[in-house]
């Protein structure tokens, strides 16, 4: 029996292949580059991670954090305390 597959399912998994290509380079270049100073990294994981509507001063302290620590395992509530307490605040939002 010939089965038909809607074109949802394949614009989906265009979507999923394109997203794990995307997600394979940046996991490729992380440790290849300086993530501190490669604005094409910054770029491509920000879209990727939807990092947005920062002030510079953020992907600053955020991509120098990620710079020095990438060879270690670090959790998130460490990343947002870092950049917190970097940018004096008292809280993450």
């Amino acid at each position: 029996m010939l089965k038909i597959i809607d074109i949802a399912t394949i614009e989906n998994t265009t979507k999923i292949k394109d997203g794990i290509i995307k997600y394979t380079n940046i996991m490729d270049r992380v440790h290849n580059c300086d993530v501190s100073k490669d604005r094409d990294f910054q770029k491509a994981f920000n879209g990727f991670y939807r990092v947005q509507r920062r002030t510079q001063e953020w992907y600053k302290v955020y991509y120098d954090y990620m710079e020095y620590n990438k060879k270690q395992f670090i959790n998130f509530e460490d990343v947002l305390t870092s950049i917190a307490y970097r940018q004096n605040r008292k809280r993450v939002v």
